[in-house]
């Protein structure tokens, strides 16, 4: 088996609307996350950091050790693990779960603008790109204007197509 080098690459991107899982290990599995008060303190990060760098939060769970708190022994139902979202999709008094969720996962607007600091969204930006007049397009397809040619492709050396890379912003 390989062994992975120990880096970690993280991806950032200001698109609106993409989706994205994470999960983590601690270092040698060290269960750290048994601690209400280590929980306690990566809900406040994480709620520092979304202040920050808005994102939308549409679940998550500290798991001990990585594992099921039900399988892990820690409690009988999801609904008892007090350091996992699935309260937060229930009716519930404000502040009694550790960070709110977002229950709708699409940006809208004005949540961009907000979230932005009143600047231009990428969503309004793509709005103004899809005005293109059908010159322009033809112009950037090498003159082709046929359905497919829509989506431009990129011959590689050994013959296989692929897309072209996404534009740089």
């Amino acid at each position: 088996m390989l062994k992975r080098p120990g880096k970690m690459h993280l991806f950032k991107s200001r698109e609106p609307n993409l989706v994205h899982y994470a999960t983590a290990v601690t270092f040698s599995r060290v269960p750290v996350f048994r601690s209400d008060h280590a929980c306690s303190l990566f809900i406040d990060a994480l709620a520092t950091t979304r202040k920050k760098e808005p994102f939308k939060l549409i679940g998550y769970v500290l798991m001990p050790d990585h594992m099921n708190p039900v399988r892990a022994g820690l409690c009988d139902h999801p609904a008892k693990w007090r350091w996992s979202s699935y309260n937060a999709y229930l009716p519930h008094d404000a502040g009694s779960v550790p960070i709110e969720v977002d229950k709708r996962w699409l940006w809208t607007e004005e949540e961009l603008s907000v979230a932005q600091g009143g600047r231009t969204s990428p969503l309004s930006k793509r709005k103004i790109n899809k005005k293109r007049t059908e010159e322009e397009l033809s112009v950037a397809q090498g003159g082709r204007t046929s359905p497919l040619s829509k989506r431009k492709i990129n011959k590689k050396s050994d013959g296989r197509t692929n897309p072209l890379p996404k534009r740089k912003k």
